[in-house]
């Protein structure tokens, strides 16, 4: 395997970016022994900085390490989506909740900002043309603003860290599924904007709901893991 060289300055966190990018884009294997040795004569760096990206990358559910065995690359299953979809629910129900405290000055400037986010994505975009990475972008950007408004970092990480996996498992939305997912977008906004909490909270089920049936659709069409 061709791998580019490492630079020195930042090592520890281009190792891990580095390494993360080769997991989620499958250049691992599902289930693969990730050989640590070959990786660093590969990128022409020690073990150590490769060690310290596979412990971040096992905080992240990305990888697993067996005692004596060695460390693999999770395969996502239908359990684990389950399980994804979930936490991720819980999370976005907990920030609607925080968003009922907000003052009205600050709800509208954050509902504001949403609004123009969904807009955008929603009117100006072409998703027959638009590259996935561009598609994921607007996706992430979406629901990370819509969590970093708490303020909560641990939060945001965690919920980010929760959708790494969906590029494992969606590489090629078709534009229907990219109007649909981001038109679910626009209907959470609408029901913020109207404050309508029970109704904002059915748009984010249903919407995490479509996501998790994309998911499982596809691991189903892979296998029953990818």
């Amino acid at each position: 395997m061709e791998l580019p060289k490492i630079q020195t300055s930042n090592l520890f966190d281009q190792v891990y970016g580095t390494m993360k990018q080769m997991i989620i884009r499958r250049s691992f294997r599902t289930n693969e022994k990730i050989s640590i040795p070959v990786l660093a004569k590969n990128l022409g760096i020690s073990i150590t900085p490769i060690r310290e990206a596979l412990n971040r990358l096992e905080a992240e559910g990305l990888v697993k390490t067996v005692p004596k065995v060695g460390t693999f690359v999770v395969g996502i299953d239908k359990s684990y989506v389950e399980q994804v979809i979930e936490f991720r629910l819980m999370i976005d129900f907990w920030v609607l909740e925080q968003y009922r405290t907000f003052s009205g000055e600050r709800f509208d400037e954050i509902a504001a900002k949403l609004d123009q986010l969904t807009q955008f994505a929603v009117e100006e975009v072409d998703p027959a043309v638009t590259p996935i990475e561009q598609y994921g972008n607007f996706d992430m950007i979406f629901h990370t603003e819509f969590i970093n408004t708490c303020g909560n970092i641990q939060i945001l990480e965690t919920y980010q860290n929760l959708m790494n996996f969906r590029i494992l498992t969606v590489s090629d939305p078709t534009p229907k599924q990219y109007n649909l997912s981001m038109t679910q977008h626009r209907e959470i906004v609408k029901q913020l904007l109207q404050q309508d909490w029970q109704g904002t909270r059915n748009a984010i089920r249903q919407h995490l709901n479509y996501s998790r049936q994309n998911l499982t659709d596809w691991i189903e069409s892979n296998g029953g893991e990818v």
